[in-house]
């Protein structure tokens, strides 16, 4: 149910593979400690290297992926062009107008557009 409630929005712009779609509820995810949220690519990944061989890419829809994270993770890469695989892919959008602070954003995340593949700098992020 959830592939067809969320993955189905990228088929008019894209071919969407996702054999083992998951996904983890929001409730629970920020309900950890924000170094927590990325525990299975930290954790599971390096002690499971025939599962990270197999991954196409890690849609981190709405998680910060910093650099400081990349750094403490080597064997992890972050997405840089559409065909690239083990990677990373992730980012964050706010409607216009939000003003309240987000528990999602980190202003130093790195950030990739799944549809044009460019990435926008986001260090220099203000909230209005």
């Amino acid at each position: 149910m959830a592939y067809r409630m969320q993955a189905t929005a990228f088929e008019e712009a894209a071919k969407v593979y996702a054999p083992l779609y998951r996904q983890v509820d929001a409730f629970y995810a920020l309900s950890l400690p924000f170094e927590d949220r990325d525990a299975l690519l930290a954790t599971y990944m390096p002690l499971h290297p025939e599962a990270y061989e197999r991954m196409i890419a890690a849609y981190s829809i709405g998680i910060s992926i910093t650099s400081d994270f990349l750094a403490e993770h080597p064997f992890l890469k972050f997405a840089q062009r559409a065909d690239d695989t083990q990677v990373i892919i992730s980012y964050n959008t706010e409607a216009p107008g939000v003003t309240e602070a987000n528990p999602i954003v980190n202003t130093n995340s790195l950030v990739i557009n799944p549809l044009s593949w460019t990435s926008p700098v986001l260090s220099s992020y203000v909230r209005p």
